[in-house]
């Protein structure tokens, strides 16, 4: 009587494990690349055909002679970095990624294999504003920041907020006077962590890490 009852169960155990729903292992990336558009100083970064079963993957890249990995988790798929504002200029990074396929129970992959890139030079115009200026206080912030601007001539000034993973969060066009433009920029949407702050007017530009701690 036992053969009878074990036998369908035996067929459906057959019929899920040929559909791979036994399988407890997370794929890792196979592949990891990247490529550049030094005209605007973007990177790109790929795991070439996403495995279905990811939710999200973790980005990690680390500059030549340090020991700290830098990280971003994403959604499977290409996604751009800004490099002014999250990377250094002329330097060789190594690239990892390992991606999650179950949140609870979490299920993370290894990570794949290592890539390696190098930053372009960085543009004359990112060096030209002087860094006095500029300056962004308090820093760090809670929900407010004052930058205070020296500028030469009547003009406009771009002020920007990225977070790691190069994403403006925060941009404001403000007019500004010859001499000395005190600005305000409400940072309260913004979650606690480390930004890049960016203000550009015409050829110059000036960047500066920015914390927000309440």
């Amino acid at each position: 009587m036992k053969k009878v009852y074990l036998l369908p169960l035996m067929l459906i155990v057959s019929i899920f494990a040929g559909q791979g729903l036994h399988a407890q292992t997370c794929p890792p990336p196979l592949t990891v690349s990247t490529s550049q558009d030094t005209s605007s100083f973007l990177l790109t970064i790929s795991l070439g055909t996403p495995d279905p079963s990811w939710l999200q993957c973790e980005y990690q890249v680390q500059a030549e002679g340090t020991t700290s990995w830098k990280k971003a988790r994403r959604a499977p798929g290409d996604f751009q970095v800004n490099m002014l504002s999250n990377l250094e200029p002329s330097t060789n990074y190594s690239l990892r990624a390992r991606c999650a396929c179950s949140i609870s129970p979490l299920e993370v992959s290894p990570f794949g294999p290592v890539a390696s890139f190098s930053t372009p030079d960085a543009p004359i115009a990112r060096l030209a504003m002087a860094e006095g200026q500029v300056s962004l206080f308090p820093n760090p912030a809670a929900s407010v920041a004052s930058v205070r601007y020296q500028s030469d001539m009547d003009g406009q000034v771009l002020l920007s907020v990225y977070d790691l993973t190069g994403r403006v969060v925060f941009e404001q066009q403000a007019d500004v006077v010859a001499g000395t433009n005190m600005l305000q920029l409400d940072l309260s949407n913004l979650d606690n962590g480390q930004y890049f702050f960016r203000a550009v007017s015409g050829a110059t530009e000036y960047r500066e890490t920015l914390q927000i701690v309440r």
